[in-house]
């Protein structure tokens, strides 16, 4: 355990993301959580006690948080909540480091608060970074958490894109709570401290109804990698006995397409962990094929699957099927409709498992699908064609 609550932060550690100081060496910020206060949320920043350690496991808070929601902060936007401020993300530009943290703006939507700091410890409020419409797009919640902002390539004319990610929150229920990630691909204008979208319309970023909590670093390589917590849908009484709760997605690495859309691969360095091929099949009819995976089991596979396009019809693959198809997975995708999909009314027997079918829209102008599969004991992750995803 890196970070457990102590000090600033009694109630929890809660979310956060991590930076280098002028130095060169890691910064760990989080969501300090204080229920003695209010705001019970701010921004809490940790320093490896000895920075040659490679694994850098242990920690020390700062004594003092970075940076407090202060009352009535300046929006053009509208009033910001107050005490709905958490999940800190930083980068630096130059010598200046930037903080966007989720909040929202009373009866507007969702909103990332900007601040700029010289040193990392003092802050400077800034102003919303970007702010949603939750009447128009209910779906993206009345508070942001886990915003995320990664740059993922340069389009034709040679400006640079970013990627701007949040998880949803509902001041009361809402059906659509804990199932979804939104995302715009657009520009940041430095001059005025502002992300601005290319598209209006948030697009859903995972197909499924588990990918949440998007956390994202630029790598060694300056690759902008994303991963998730995946929510999984078991009861309450289903984690405590099972003395844990959800997941954690793969690493994806994020890219720029060409037609502007954001791309999505699983992470190279996964193809470590393959063993054992078990099958490989080219150029054959489905009866043919299926004949020969009769044979193959397995609850950790990786699967690459090309179906050849043949307008108007719907194809795909079953995976965690039992022997009588009782229960199953499946994946598809529906030409006529453009749907990539999956069906998920089988995939589980328990009748208290809420049972996650769902699909979304997927433009192939005539090209083959390309599935990337991951299935293990609890999850599967399906990658098509570099560009959508389920979980």
């Amino acid at each position: 355990v890196a970070l457990a609550p102590s000090g600033i932060s009694p109630d929890g550690v809660w979310s956060g993301s991590a930076a280098f100081d002028k130095n060169g060496d890691a910064a760990l910020f989080f969501t300090a959580g204080d229920d003695s206060k209010f705001p019970n949320q701010m921004t809490g920043l940790a320093k490896p006690v000895d920075v040659t350690d490679p694994m850098l496991k242990k920690w020390e808070m700062l004594v003092k948080p970075v940076t407090i929601q202060q009352p009535d902060l300046p929006a053009e936007e509208g009033k910001v909540m107050y005490g709905q401020f958490r999940d800190p993300f930083v980068w630096q530009d130059g010598d200046t480091w930037y903080q966007i943290v989720g909040s929202g703006i009373e009866n507007v939507g969702g909103s990332a608060l900007l601040y700029k700091s010289k040193d990392l410890e003092n802050w400077e409020y800034v102003g919303p970074f970007f702010t949603g419409d939750s009447k128009a797009y209910p779906k993206t919640g009345d508070v942001w958490e886990l915003p995320v902002f990664l740059p993922i390539g340069k389009d034709g004319n040679g400006e640079q894109k970013y990627a701007f990610f949040i998880n949803p929150w509902f001041k009361s229920y809402s059906e659509h709570n804990v199932k979804y990630v939104f995302h715009w691909v657009g520009s940041w204008d430095k001059v005025n401290n502002k992300f601005i979208p290319d598209h209006e319309e948030p697009k859903l970023f995972d197909y499924g109804e588990h990918f949440t909590g998007p956390s994202g670093m630029i790598d060694e390589q300056g690759r902008s990698i994303l991963y998730s917590i995946a929510q999984d849908r078991r009861t309450d009484a289903q984690h405590y006995d099972a003395g844990w709760a959800h997941n954690a997605g793969l690493p994806l690495e994020l890219s720029l397409l060409d037609n502007g859309e954001l791309g999505v691969e699983p992470i190279k360095e996964l193809e470590s962990l393959r063993g054992e091929k078990l099958i490989n099949i080219r150029n054959s009819t489905i009866s043919k094929a299926n004949k020969r995976l009769a044979s193959i089991k397995g609850d950790m596979l990786e699967i690459t699957l090309e179906i050849k396009a043949n307008s108007d019809e719907k194809y795909g693959i079953k995976v965690r099927q039992s022997s009588d198809s009782s229960e199953e997975v499946n994946l598809y995708f529906d030409e006529s409709s453009e749907q990539f999909g999956v069906d998920a009314s089988k995939m589980s027997l328990d009748p208290d498992i809420s049972k996650t079918s769902s699909a979304g829209t997927l433009s192939l102008d005539g090209e083959n699908i390309k599935l990337h599969i991951f299935l293990d004991r609890s999850m599967i992750e399906a990658y098509a064609n570099g560009e959508k995803s389920i979980t």
